[in-house]
């Protein structure tokens, strides 16, 4: 997963410079082409149906979530990288309250309480960011909204269809979109395209891809529960680049609501029983997950034991990951 945060990262970082220079839908097209390339050597590499199961949801999925990275690129050239970032993890807020009308999920009072902080969170980013624009984080916040629901429809399609068909079906819709609307609606800036836009448009693309490679295989490798709050540190990585690579600055308030909408986001794993509530049973769960070796108490025993069966995982991991 830290390969994951750290590709896409980059790829936020690559936006934000291209974004100088280029309109969303030509960033869209250059981030669109290596991903489809690939998706469609590896679909025909494991004999898979490129057109899927579930053919309308799939369509459905994409122009949705085509439509939030455009919007997501455009907050890019209103917005810092951190805010832009910060505003797109409002998404996982916002699907809990589509899932609502889609799947029929519950409302437990864990979501009301994470989505709360979240959403105060992504207010003192904002309001403290040195870029202050409220046409781009109305953008991002319209982004964010559509990614959820590409989010829970993915979650309708189900095991239906293989996640190579899926980001299959993204990537050719980017391109398709990318294509008309840059033919029709952009104007090239034919100065900028030297050795180092096309070197940013190539890795752009690749980094894109990587992060949803790696970000798939971490799921694959370990426990969601454990593999995904890493994903969050994405919000802070972006960050630093902005700070070292683009100028950016920002403030105590807004740092530390960084840290916050990364604890809203990470705190609904520590209900481990899947109550809707963080209570004694979770405590008494995770206690017992602590006792690693097993004696009944909490001790350096522990921490020793885990250590070594850390480095364990970590040297199979990293087999696994760059085979």
């Amino acid at each position: 997963m830290f390969l994951a945060v750290l590709c896409f990262s980059c790829a936020n970082f690559f936006v934000k410079t291209l974004s100088l220079y280029f309109d969303s839908f030509q960033i869209l097209l250059f981030r669109a082409i290596p991903m489809l390339l690939i998706s469609f050597f590896l679909i025909k590499r494991q004999k898979l149906n490129p057109l899927g199961n579930k053919k309308i949801l799939l369509i459905i999925r994409s122009l949705i979530c085509v439509f939030s990275i455009i919007l997501y690129y455009k907050s890019f050239k209103m917005l810092d990288i951190g805010a832009a970032v910060s505003l797109r993890y409002l998404a996982p807020v916002f699907s809990i309250f589509v899932a609502l009308i889609i799947l029929k999920n519950k409302l437990h009072p864990i979501n009301i309480f994470t989505s709360i902080l979240a959403i105060s969170s992504v207010v003192l980013i904002c309001t403290f960011s040195s870029n202050y624009n409220i046409q781009g984080i109305s953008i991002a916040l319209f982004a964010a909204f559509l990614l959820s629901i590409s989010w829970v429809l993915v979650s309708k399609i189900g095991s239906n269809d293989s996640p190579l068909v899926i980001v299959f079906y993204l990537s050719l819709f980017c391109v398709i979109v990318g294509i008309i609307s840059t033919t029709y609606f952009s104007e090239w800036n034919l100065d900028a395209l030297n050795f180092t836009m096309t070197f940013k448009m190539f890795f752009l693309g690749i980094f894109g891809y990587l992060g949803q490679y790696y970000s798939t295989k971490a799921f694959q490798i370990g426990n969601p529960k454990d593999v995904a709050p890493f994903r969050y540190f994405e919000i802070l990585v972006s960050m630093t680049l902005g700070v070292l690579f683009v100028n950016e600055s920002y403030s105590l308030i807004s740092i530390i609501g960084s840290i916050l909408l990364i604890f809203s986001l990470m705190i609904t794993f520590f209900d481990l029983d899947d109550s809707g509530v963080i209570d004694i049973e979770d405590y008494r769960i995770l206690r017992n997950k602590m006792d690693l070796n097993n004696d009944g108490k909490i001790d350096e025993k522990d921490l020793m034991f885990f250590l070594k069966n850390r480095i364990k995982q970590l040297k199979i991991i990293f087999v696994n990951v760059f085979k």
